[in-house]
């Protein structure tokens, strides 16, 4: 009569867990996207590669801190204009 292996009763399906993690990095991933999706215009990038490169597992990493680095930059370049605009209007009397 068949035994099965006590060492292998209670082990947990691997399978369960790949799930799990795909279900997660889903959930985490597609804020990022959206927000991704609706920045990139903004910025003057194509719409769809941000958005795929959002959603590239490794690749998004690095992605989201070009994107956060991009923005930044972007807002100190509007800031840097709005003060030399500023500076040029002002005329001493």
């Amino acid at each position: 009569m068949y035994q099965p292996n006590p060492m292998l009763v209670n082990q947990p399906n691997p399978m369960g867990f790949l799930l799990l993690d795909f279900v997660l990095m889903v959930i985490f991933l597609v804020p990022y996207a959206v927000g991704v999706f609706f920045l990139a215009p903004r910025l003057g990038k194509n719409r769809a590669v941000w958005t795929i490169l959002c959603l590239i597992p490794v690749v998004n990493v690095i992605f989201l801190l070009y994107v956060s680095f991009r923005v930044v930059f972007c807002v100190l370049d509007r800031l840097d204009d709005i003060q030399g605009r500023l500076d040029h209007s002002h005329v001493p009397q």
